[in-house]
């Protein structure tokens, strides 16, 4: 039960702050050619994740924005995403967020 194990699960899908999010994520989005620029998935941790980021049957490919590890955000994450990290800021407990795009 969510609410047992994350009660802050609510000010994610708050309306308000789902919408903001939302919108900070189409514009990064735009802003990266639709996702292609953000780094591939198989290509992190030195190519070890090139399964997992193939997408399936290789047609497609998942990219990959580290947003916040521990208690560090990833550069400019602030300034394109400020509603997330408020958010995030607010949930210590969360203590990795990743964008995660499939082309």
């Amino acid at each position: 039960d969510e609410d047992v194990h994350f009660p802050k699960h609510k000010l994610f899908v708050e309306p308000k702050t789902f919408a903001a999010i939302q919108k900070s994520v189409l514009k990064y989005l735009e802003k990266t050619d639709k996702g292609k620029n953000i780094i591939a998935t198989k290509d992190t941790f030195d190519g070890e994740n090139d399964y997992i980021g193939s997408g399936g049957k290789g047609e497609n490919q998942w990219r990959i924005l580290s947003v916040k590890l521990v208690d560090m955000y990833g550069t400019g994450v602030r300034e394109d995403f400020p509603e997330l990290c408020e958010v995030l800021d607010q949930t210590p407990e969360i203590i990795s967020c990743v964008l995660s795009v499939l082309e």
